[in-house]
C-alpha cells in the first residue's frame, strides 16, 4: 500500500458526537498509516440528495485509488445491500439506498454486493462495522472478489427536474452553503433554452417578485449587497449577496421553489 492512500469520509453524523472518530479509530486500528479525509460530515440526516450535491462537487478531485465511504442515510441491517463501486478509478462504499445514482450520470465500471451473511454480531453501525475494515482491505490490496461479488446495477432515484413553460422556468433549491449562496437545479442549458446571459428578466422567490438585469460572470460584478445570480460549479444557477447571506434574507431552504419569468 501506498503511504498516500486515502479513504474519504462524508455523513450525516454531525459534529457533537463520537460517530465521526468510531469510525475513523476502526479505520486506524486496522490500517494505522491511511490517510482520511473528510468531506463533509454535516449533511441533514437521511437526506441523499443533499449528500449527492455536495459529493459530486468533489470527489473527483482526488487521486486514483481513492476509496469513498459514504455514511448517509445507510441501513443498519444485514438484509439490506451495501455496495462497493468501483468508476473513474476510484472506489465508493455505501448502501444501496439510490445515493449512487444520484452522483454518476452513466452506468460506472463494477458494482460489488459486499457479502454479509456468515457475519458475526450486529450492523448498529455500518460505517464502522462494514465500511471500514471493507475499505482497510481495499486499501491494502485485498482482492474485491473475496469481499463481495457482482452485481448488475444498483438502487435508482431521480430528483424533481426544473420544467419550462410559456417563458417561465420552474425550478427548486437544492443546495445552500456556508455563505448562505442558494444553489438551484437549473442548469445554463436549461436557462439558454429560452434566454441569453445577458437578458433581463424576473425572479420570484417566495411570492415576491426581484428584476435581475441578466447573469453574472463573478461575485465581482455583483454590488454589494444586491441580489445577483451566476453560474457556479456543475454550471448550478445560484442566487448570491455579494457580501451577504441570500438564503437568510430571502427565507430560501432546501426544497423551495424558484420561478424565472422572462
Amino acid at each position: 500500500m501506498s503511504n498516500n492512500q486515502i479513504i474519504t469520509l462524508l455523513s450525516d453524523w454531525g459534529l457533537q458526537d463520537y460517530y465521526v472518530a468510531m469510525c475513523k479509530g476502526k479505520i486506524l486500528s486496522i490500517i494505522p498509516d491511511i490517510n482520511i479525509v473528510d468531506i463533509s460530515h454535516l449533511v441533514k440526516p437521511f437526506d441523499i440528495a443533499q449528500a449527492a450535491f455536495i459529493f459530486r462537487k468533489c470527489y473527483a478531485d482526488f487521486p486514483n485509488g481513492t476509496i469513498h465511504i459514504i455514511g448517509v442515510a445507510a441501513k443498519a441491517s444485514f438484509e439490506q445491500s451495501h455496495l462497493i463501486v468501483k468508476n473513474h478509478n476510484q472506489y465508493f462504499i455505501g448502501c444501496n439506498n439510490g445515493f449512487f445514482s444520484l452522483i454518476f450520470d452513466e452506468q460506472p465500471d463494477e458494482i460489488w454486493e459486499i457479502n454479509t451473511s456468515g457475519q458475526e454480531g450486529s450492523l448498529l453501525f455500518p460505517s464502522r462495522d462494514l465500511y471500514a475494515p471493507i475499505s482497510a482491505a481495499i486499501a491494502k490490496g485485498l482482492p474485491i472478489e473475496k469481499l463481495s461479488h457482482k452485481v448488475d446495477q444498483y438502487l435508482q432515484k431521480s430528483l424533481f427536474e426544473p420544467s419550462i413553460r410559456d417563458n417561465i422556468i420552474r425550478g427548486k433549491v437544492v443546495y445552500i452553503d456556508h455563505y448562505e449562496n442558494v444553489y438551484t437545479n437549473i442548469s445554463r442549458t436549461v436557462f439558454r433554452k429560452i434566454a441569453h446571459e445577458s437578458q433581463s428578466f424576473q425572479i420570484n422567490l417566495n411570492g415576491n417578485t426581484y428584476p435581475i438585469s441578466g447573469i453574472s460572470e463573478s461575485f465581482d460584478q455583483i454590488k454589494s449587497t444586491e441580489i445577483g445570480l451566476i453560474f457556479t460549479f456543475e454550471e448550478h444557477l445560484t442566487i448570491v449577496i455579494n457580501q451577504g447571506n441570500a438564503a437568510g434574507l430571502f427565507g430560501l431552504k432546501n426544497g423551495d421553489d424558484i420561478t424565472l419569468l422572462f
